[in-house]
């Protein structure tokens, strides 16, 4: 099953909001971070790319028609080829609101299992990884905690978004617009 719409918002910008919406317009399922920290398979599938594997999108996304949020927004580019018959959703949210709910939610939730002994935990542990591998080292380059620098890849992702993916396939959608 090709996906069908690809979430290129960054965690925290409505996505889970906008996970519900696509399933209720009869998107399911939705892919979303959420299935990579219920789900055995998806974590391993993560996991894998995380440490630089060859991702198999069709695998991972074996039974979605649609995904947002983390951590399958970092690879917007990549799946807009894989799938290049599928919509792009950027969800969008004021930067400094976005990096305030991030950084006081997601972001400590995902240190505490890197740094404690939540990390002896071995599917906590690959989690962890994944998480950082992809999201606070990848997309971030290790550099979130500088909230300049987080907000200026906030805003290079959205612009490269907007730029690159044509028009008739981006709607732009900021939650608080409904």
């Amino acid at each position: 099953m090709a996906l069908e719409v690809i979430g290129a918002g960054f965690g925290r910008t409505g996505t889970l909001s906008l996970k519900a919406a696509l399933e209720g317009l009869g998107y399911r399922k939705c892919h979303h971070m959420e299935a990579v920290a219920t789900s055995s398979e998806q974590l391993a599938h993560w996991h894998a790319i995380a440490l630089g594997g060859e991702p198999d999108w069709e695998q991972v996304f074996d039974g979605y028609r649609a995904a947002c949020d983390w951590p399958s927004c970092a690879y917007w580019e990549p799946l807009l080829g894989k799938f290049p018959d599928a919509k792009v959703v950027l969800s969008v949210r004021d930067e400094d609101r976005w990096y305030h709910s991030v950084a006081t939610t997601i972001y400590p939730l995902s240190s505490v299992v890197r740094r404690s002994f939540l990390r002896l935990i071995p599917r906590l542990r690959r989690y962890g990884e994944m998480v950082f591998g992809i999201v606070w080292d990848g997309t971030f380059a290790g550099r979130f905690e500088d909230r300049a620098a987080a907000i200026q890849v906030f805003r290079d992702h959205n612009a490269r978004v907007i730029a690159d993916v044509p028009s008739d396939r981006l709607l732009v959608f900021d939650p608080k617009d409904g």
